[in-house]
């Protein structure tokens, strides 16, 4: 079980650092929500190579997601967290949402 493990652990703390309160944190969250993310399409997260506990915790969110099989897309790119947002949303937000969402048809 993941939640006994020293990833875990540090990523119970990355989370919590900042926010203060550890049942808020999504990472120490994460096995309680399990079969929910499974039923996801996809998933995907970024963040900045200067986005200090931010960047930490997706690095740790990566290793849990690959500890539980979850597929899911991840990348670190240079930069703060507001760093070339309107080309990161033209060239992978908006190209991600058009692959992996759909809608069921209106009924007529």
């Amino acid at each position: 079980m993941i939640r006994g493990s020293s990833a875990f652990r540090r990523s119970c703390f990355c989370a919590t650092s900042e926010i203060g309160n550890a049942a808020n944190a999504p990472l120490a969250m994460l096995d309680q929500y399990l079969l929910n993310l499974r039923k996801l399409r996809a998933i995907a997260f970024d963040a900045g190579d200067k986005d200090g506990s931010i960047t930490e915790s997706v690095k740790i969110l990566d290793e849990i997601l690959n500890r539980y099989e979850l597929p899911h897309t991840f990348e670190i790119y240079s930069g703060t967290h507001i760093s070339g947002v309107a080309e990161r949303l033209e060239k992978k937000v908006l190209p991600f949402f058009t692959g992996n969402l759909t809608f069921p048809q209106a009924k007529r």
